[in-house]
């Protein structure tokens, strides 16, 4: 693969044929590091927020938190001895604390509603690099995940406390979540800038791994971005450090474990999962959105659709919000 863009080939022009009918990936992980959440420069916090309020819904994937720091500092992190080692590249370290909450489509049951989302979430501390290829319009992903699901992950507590403080009713079946269980996850992917129009359009394509006991799945995907906006795979992009762009980008996923729906891979005593039969192997997401970014602050909101992730299940719908300052 060149860094020529300009000559928009036969084989550029399979690439897209191809990421336009994907194989799979994303259930739920708040993401971060793709390039239309880019957030120049190696010293940031962000804060990312995931809610089905912003589409009128209280059910499925309920609600995500991730807080997330990128410094020079993270370089030291021990964990990043996992993570491929790359050469040529301009790479960056961080570190997220992740939260994940999913709920039935009735929360107001005591008893276990059986054919239903059963209750679930996470609490993970995310290592993280991004390394870019700007002369082959390429980035790297890597994260390993370390964490807890379960009881011990506040899920529960978390829900209710803001049912009450905000007046609803109190969720009342979060004795039948699943169980304790340990999360150890590793995730790989790569994107790949196809198309750059002045800086006005571009296209890019994606494949992405996940493997682990909180997801164990594939995904190839494609991404675009319209508007005032800097690709940060690209040589010579624009100067000017405020940009403005929409973007929207397409999923589908192969599944190949979400303990989130089938329980833990070593505790297996949960009251309630879904059955590996009833699991949809194949599953599509897309979303779309609009960031607003300077040298100093980032903020960016979206909404996103889900099909449906197992037999009985419903598609799923969320926004979400991000909002980044420079430090």
């Amino acid at each position: 693969m060149t860094g020529n863009l300009k000559k928009f080939s036969i084989r550029n022009t399979w690439n897209i044929v191809l990421l336009l009918f994907p194989i799979v990936f994303y259930s739920q992980e708040i993401n971060s590091t793709d390039v239309i959440h880019d957030f120049e420069g190696n010293r940031y916090f962000r804060l990312n927020y995931d809610n089905d309020f912003f589409m009128y819904s209280d059910d499925d994937y309920t609600q995500g938190l991730n807080f997330e720091f990128f410094h020079p500092w993270m370089e030291r992190n021990p964990i990043n001895h996992l993570f491929l080692r790359t050469s040529g590249t301009k790479d960056k370290f961080g570190l997220a604390l992740e939260h994940s909450a999913f709920t039935p489509d009735v929360i107001s049951d005591l008893e276990i509603r059986y054919g239903d989302r059963p209750y679930a979430s996470a609490l993970v501390l995310k290592s993280m690099k991004i390394s870019d290829w700007k002369d082959k319009g390429m980035r790297l992903k890597s994260s390993f995940l370390l964490g807890i699901m379960g009881p011990s992950s506040l899920g529960g507590a978390g829900q209710i406390w803001i049912h009450e403080a905000t007046g609803n009713w109190k969720p009342q079946g979060w004795d039948n979540q699943i169980r304790d269980d340990v999360i150890i996850n590793y995730n790989i992917g790569i994107e790949k800038l196809l198309l750059n129009l002045n800086n006005y359009f571009s296209f890019y394509g994606e494949s992405r791994v996940r493997f682990g006991t909180l997801f164990t799945d594939l995904n190839l995907g494609a991404s675009a971005t319209l508007g005032l906006v800097k690709s940060p795979l690209k040589e010579n992009s624009r100067n000017s450090k405020f940009q403005i762009y929409l973007f929207c980008k397409g999923v589908t996923n192969l599944v190949g474990y979400n303990s989130l729906l089938q329980g833990g891979i070593f505790n297996r005593n949960s009251p309630y999962t879904i059955s590996t039969s009833d699991i949809n192997r194949l599953t599509a997401q897309y979303y779309y959105g609009l960031v607003i970014k300077s040298g100093l602050f980032y903020i960016e909101y979206y909404q996103t659709s889900m099909s449906r992730e197992f037999k009985s299940g419903d598609p799923e719908d969320w926004g979400g919000f991000k909002i980044g300052v420079r430090i």
